[in-house]
């Protein structure tokens, strides 16, 4: 199961975003383009690296979609929170996808790995 390239993804979006529903073009400013294709490299890169720890601790292949889901959901949660919020926030969704009956040490090791998840130089598509 492979991740979606981040220029596919920019591209779909880019084509959904310009189509308005009265037939109008809507134009896209740059540094709204330019944020939209770093978000979109980061998160093909979280992507991949939470497959790796599922690769690693021999996660079935059917199982990867609500362990990408929960480190997604994580990688969310980061960009809206942060300190005690963030930490109160974090512990809803573990409970939440531990109820989903999901391994707590692959969640944890998720969790480690999107909240250390840093690009230092990202580049553009």
């Amino acid at each position: 199961m492979g991740v979606r390239e981040a220029k596919y993804r920019i591209a779909k979006w880019k084509a959904k975003y310009e189509t308005s529903s009265k037939g109008k073009r809507r134009k896209l400013r740059p540094e709204t383009e330019e944020k939209i294709k770093i978000a979109f490299i980061k998160l093909v890169a979280l992507e991949n690296a939470v497959k790796d720890i599922l690769n690693e601790t021999g996660v079935s292949t059917t199982m990867y979609v609500p362990y990408l889901a929960f480190g997604k959901e994580i990688y969310g949660l980061t960009r809206r929170h942060s300190g005690d919020e963030l930490n109160m926030a974090i512990e809803s969704v573990m409970a939440k996808w531990l109820g989903r009956r999901l391994d707590k040490a692959i969640l944890e090791k998720i969790k480690k790995r999107v909240l250390g998840h840093r690009i230092s130089k990202v580049k553009t598509v």
